[in-house]
């Protein structure tokens, strides 16, 4: 595991990270599941203990948007 990147195969913990403004390094599809790589920031492990206890949040449409995008990667390359 590489501690300067964090990889989810989860889609919204994913949108949330790419709705931050965290820069999406890659998307891993060696496995079943693809798996979203991110460079990790300062402050990257608080913001998403924050997130998953639902005490941070992101503006609705940039959630949205993220969603979107992260999709379109995943499915178009």
């Amino acid at each position: 595991m590489n501690m300067e990147m964090y990889e989810t195969s989860d889609l919204q913990t994913a949108s949330f990270l790419y709705g931050t403004g965290h820069k999406l390094d890659c998307i891993d599809r060696t496995t079943n599941r693809a798996v979203f790589c991110f460079k990790r920031q300062k402050g990257t492990d608080f913001l998403l203990e924050s997130f998953h206890r639902r005490h941070e949040f992101v503006e609705p449409n940039s959630y949205f948007e993220s969603i979107k995008y992260l999709k379109n990667r995943l499915y178009n390359g």
